[in-house]
């Protein structure tokens, strides 16, 4: 893990030649895979069957609940939190950012929920 902190870093401060080494040696050395686009790494490079579309069938742009986050207290939350972020996403696509700012912190503070604008996914408890 240390390594990849290192490399977060360097990719952080724009210092892509020693985050790409570092990438070299994490796959030479341990047979670690980083998929950028995920914000993941995997030894062997196996991000999981569902991964390869990560929208899970929705159109572009959709959010949809991550196969692995965890379980919302009450079902009924779930709807909330599914309609509060198609919301924010509204509000991003109109350019209301501070209302989309809003949205990610009351779901993040009321509920847990973490949203990956990466991956066009929100999931409970990170």
């Amino acid at each position: 893990l240390d390594l990849l902190a290192k490399r977060l870093r360097f990719k952080r401060n724009l210092d892509f030649v020693k985050a790409d080494a570092i990438r070299d040696e994490l796959l030479e050395q341990y047979n670690v895979h980083i998929n950028d686009r995920l914000g993941e790494w995997s030894v062997g490079g196996n991000f999981g069957e569902n991964k390869r579309d990560n929208r899970h069938g929705k159109s572009r742009g959709e959010y949809v609940k991550s196969p692995y986050s965890a379980d919302l207290p009450l079902s009924q939350d779930e709807e909330y939190v599914q309609n509060r972020v198609d919301e924010r996403l509204q509000g991003r696509k109109n350019g209301d950012f501070d209302l989309a700012d809003a949205i990610r912190q009351e779901l993040l503070v009321d509920f847990g929920v973490m949203i990956q604008d990466t991956i066009n996914q929100w999931s409970v408890g990170g």
